[in-house]
């Protein structure tokens, strides 16, 4: 940003003020014995590139309001995704293609009120044309329970903690699919599904950014350790 003389010192003090772009661009995640590692990658518009996990490849490209995931592995093709989004970059359609032919595919619509909430989804498949419905309930734009025909999951927050790349949620949607499933404004503080309870801790640097998520279920512990690209 070029500054006016005039609004120099204001400006640029502010600018010097902001704290830098940083992208996450590995993550370790150590569950139980078993290390995964995630290498992300973006193109010049700050979008998610590439994401390889071992003989993994997930390659991104975008055309409009669509993203279009080709994964392979050991170069042979597992499956192509293609995700709808709106201007704000929500998940308005997925569609999971598990063959070449893209005869065997699942279809997830997602359904938001006014105010930008996650009211639902309705999964289809290939296989079956009648949706399963999954509700969703969000308080003060955090997602609080999912609700399917099965079971009921339930999530606690930090309050005091604004949303970031590294929390909980956020790593869920960026490892799948590169985009935000479950908007939320705080940091995700434990996961409830039925008598199963995950509690999510975070650890973070000097510069405020989470290097690491711990979550803890009974004697069960999964980490996963962040590491940064700052422009």
């Amino acid at each position: 940003m070029i500054c006016a003389l005039v609004l120099v010192i204001a400006s640029c003090k502010k600018n010097a003020d902001k704290k830098p772009d940083c992208k996450i661009v590995t993550l370790t995640d150590v569950y139980n014995t078993t290390t995964t590692i995630y290498n992300v990658s973006y193109n010049n518009d700050g979008k998610i590139s590439t994401l390889t996990t071992g003989s993994s490849l997930s390659v991104f490209t975008y055309a409009g309001n669509t993203i279009i995931i080709n994964k392979t592995n050991g170069g042979s093709f597992s499956e192509r995704d293609s995700v709808t989004v709106d201007n704000n970059g929500k998940a308005l359609n997925i569609r999971q293609y598990y063959d070449q032919a893209a005869t065997n595919w699942d279809n997830t619509i997602y359904d938001y009120d006014g105010n930008g909430d996650l009211l639902k989804s309705e999964e289809t498949s290939s296989s079956s044309s009648t949706p399963q419905t999954t509700l969703f309930t969000v308080t003060n734009g955090n997602l609080v329970s999912i609700q399917t025909p099965t079971y009921t999951t339930t999530l606690e927050y930090f309050t005091d903690k604004q949303a970031q790349a590294g929390d909980y949620l956020g790593v869920v949607g960026l490892v799948n699919y590169g985009v935000d499933l479950y908007p939320h404004r705080n940091m995700g503080k434990s996961v409830t599904s039925g008598t199963t309870v995950t509690n999510l801790n975070y650890d973070v640097n000097t510069d405020g950014l989470v290097s690491k998520l711990t979550a803890t279920s009974g004697s069960t512990i999964e980490s996963i350790a962040y590491q940064y690209q700052c422009n």
